[in-house]
């Protein structure tokens, strides 16, 4: 609360349902809803949306950003084909520790 990104609000909202989701710039979707990932991702599709997880494959499923654990260290997979189907463009100081993956959805 309280918190300002580049003098803007940052604000956390929780959704129960897909149908909830509304407009934003990032969408955190948790392993819980890994039942789900494929339609959330849809909801989300053709809109300027980073959507990250921690769910396996997320990236390959067309999630733009997955954190992974590995040996007890965060690593990032980037799928960078997300990213330009989202209108978004990934950083390459971010590209570059990250492994890339490709999106084989559908």
């Amino acid at each position: 609360r309280g918190e300002n990104v580049l003098g803007h609000p940052l604000v956390v909202k929780r959704y129960r349902t897909v149908a909830e989701v509304e407009p934003c710039q990032i969408l955190y979707i948790s392993d819980s809803e890994l039942a789900r990932i494929d339609k959330i991702l849809d909801s989300v599709e053709q809109r300027s949306v980073l959507t990250v997880s921690d769910i396996d494959l997320a990236a390959e499923r067309g999630a733009v950003i997955q954190f992974t654990n590995e040996r007890n260290r965060l690593r990032l997979r980037i799928n960078v084909a997300a990213a330009k189907a989202a209108g978004l463009t990934i950083s390459s100081k971010l590209l570059r520790p990250a492994e890339i993956v490709g999106e084989r959805r559908g």
